[in-house]
């Protein structure tokens, strides 16, 4: 998303978001979705845009801007709205007739119509033109021109900001982002009326945007903060269950290389390394296997030994030039890839397998340097393939992070391998996520009515060995149940004396003489009320009486 923050208004920000959005499209050739309020605008880039963000502010030139604003204002609904205001006011079209209002519909219909007939090229097929649009010399289309540039639109604002921006008296600043900033909130969520194309609402681009991650720390702890076990659960699953040598050698070749052992400095990094110690030590046999029929090789590289498939013998040479393998590899007739391809090959590998990790957790146990692998993590991000953010770190524990995994012991992993930035598979993210809703919704998950029940008969003392004893028990359950009304001959009966065990009605004239107990109605006395009981005759409603303490 390209989010502009100008506070210029929405007469200037619409005009200059049709305008870029018209170079945009005329540059790539890819219609965009652009919306604008009175302090910014925004326009959905997709992954073919790829330029530096400072040019965009030097797309436009205050002399050429105009032309460019008028073929963009042809095309946007405000054109269409200006035309149908402008021909009822010329009585070029009429809102009555015959003594009746003309319908709306019809209105639209007869101003397309006119359109037609005025300004054909407008409402022609824009396959059968070629360049720009010729605008008619004709009154009413000057004046509809006139209106949208200078009315609906200010482009003698939009010509002074762009003096402003190429005179440096306006300062621009670029800044990328993985994620929206709290000023972009607005644009982003922005309502209809903003949108200068005629994509729905449920197509916004926008609208998909996610900005959970830049919520304040302390809210995301509380309710966005990804559940430990739930993400534990998904690089569990998401690791490769390998039961014969075929499947270890389809595994290589989407890891390109897999680090044969891992030493005790690797350990500190995380769970990571201790689900690829584990994994080498079980995997031995079958690695032998592949090694024994010329399908693996091992390699070394720096006191470091990795297993590689046979036919990524040359990728990983491209990626570690100082490797040495045990045994002469063969030639495949394999191409020699970049290594900048190599790279990317091995982190989208290792990405896909392992959940939430570091640059330096990954380049750790690859034995690759973190800037390398955050190169290759970017391109990932920039396709989409990933997303970054904070999934494991918490800042309520700020000594140890507790990460435990079913069947194993927790393990104290120190905060600050948490502390940079952690990248995370998109759908490996997804999974965490459904994970953790469904962890949070089994938390509020209603119980059986015969639970319920057996929780409401011990909370009133009623069940057997619950009940509450001496005098103080009185006050206790008269609290419990104050406001209640119920008839008065029925609270020692009824109420209290299964309540309270071996209860005795003196104590509760204690607490009347006392003070701490009254007794009093909340309700009118029913009799002063009468109903009537459907023969026409009435009746009246009997008498209670309720505590208050």
């Amino acid at each position: 998303q390209l989010v502009i923050h100008a506070p210029f208004g929405a007469r200037i920000n619409k005009a200059w978001g049709l305008a870029l959005r018209k170079r945009f499209c005329r540059s790539f050739n890819f219609e965009l979705q652009a919306a604008a309020t009175d302090n910014g605008l925004n326009i959905a880039l997709a992954e073919q845009h790829s330029f530096p963000l400072a040019d965009v502010f030097h797309f436009l030139n205050a002399e050429t801007v105009q032309p460019v604003l008028e073929q963009a204002a042809l095309a946007a609904p405000v054109f269409g709205t200006r035309w149908r205001w402008d021909a009822n006011r010329s009585l070029a079209l009429l809102r009555f007739q015959g003594g009746k209002k003309v319908p709306p519909q019809i209105q639209r219909i007869r101003s397309d119509d006119l359109l037609a007939s005025v300004f054909p090229d407008v409402a022609a097929c824009q396959e059968n033109i070629e360049g720009d649009i010729q605008i008619p010399n004709h009154p009413l289309v000057n004046e509809v021109m006139k209106d949208v540039l200078t009315e609906a639109m200010d482009i003698d604002g939009v010509k002074d900001l762009l003096r402003g921006i190429e005179s440096g008296r306006i300062r621009c600043i670029a800044v990328d982002t993985p994620v929206p900033s709290q000023f972009s909130h607005e644009i982003l969520n922005a309502n209809p009326y903003a949108y200068l194309d005629d994509a729905p609402l449920e197509e916004r681009r926008a609208r998909a945007v996610e900005m959970r991650r830049i919520l304040p720390e302390s809210v995301l702890e509380e309710v966005g903060r990804l559940d430990p076990a739930a993400i534990e659960q998904v690089r569990q699953e998401a690791w490769p269950d390998v039961r014969d040598a075929d499947e270890l050698h389809d595994v290589l070749h989407t890891l390109v290389a897999f680090p044969g052992e891992v030493t005790s400095n690797h350990v500190e990094t995380g769970a990571l390394a201790r689900l690829v110690e584990r994994s080498s030590t079980a995997w031995q046999p079958l690695f032998q296997h592949l090694e024994s029929q010329n399908r693996a090789l091992r390699a070394r590289s720096y006191e470091r030994h990795y297993w590689v498939a046979a036919e990524r013998v040359k990728a990983l040479s491209s990626l570690l030039p100082d490797a040495t393998f045990d045994t002469t590899p063969h030639e495949l007739g394999q191409a020699s890839p970049t290594t900048d391809d190599t790279l990317l090959a091995t982190v989208t590998g290792w990405m896909s397998h392992i959940g939430p990790t570091t640059a330096s957790e990954l380049g750790n146990l690859l034995g690759i340097p973190a800037s390398e692998i955050e190169k290759a993590l970017l391109r990932m991000e920039a396709s989409g393939a990933i997303l970054r953010g904070k999934f494991t770190y918490s800042t309520q524990d700020s000594k140890t992070i507790e990460l435990r995994s079913t069947g194993q012991p927790a393990a104290a992993v120190p905060t600050n391998s948490y502390s940079e930035t952690e990248w995370c598979d998109r759908r490996l993210l997804a999974r965490i996520h459904r994970l953790t809703v469904a962890t949070l919704r089994k938390q509020i998950e209603p119980v059986t009515p015969a639970v319920f029940m057996r929780w409401l008969l011990r909370w009133q003392h009623i069940a057997p060995g619950s009940q509450l004893q001496g005098e103080r028990a009185v006050l206790e359950t008269l609290r419990q149940l104050q406001g209640f009304e119920i008839p008065a001959n029925a609270w020692e009966r009824q109420v209290l004396a299964h309540r309270i065990a071996d209860y005795d009605p003196a104590w509760l004239d204690q607490l009347c003489l006392t003070g701490a107990v009254g007794w009093g109605r909340l309700s009118p006395h029913p009799a002063t009320l009468e109903a009537s009981d459907g023969n026409g005759r009435r009746r009246v409603i009997p008498t209670s009486v309720a505590p208050i303490t």
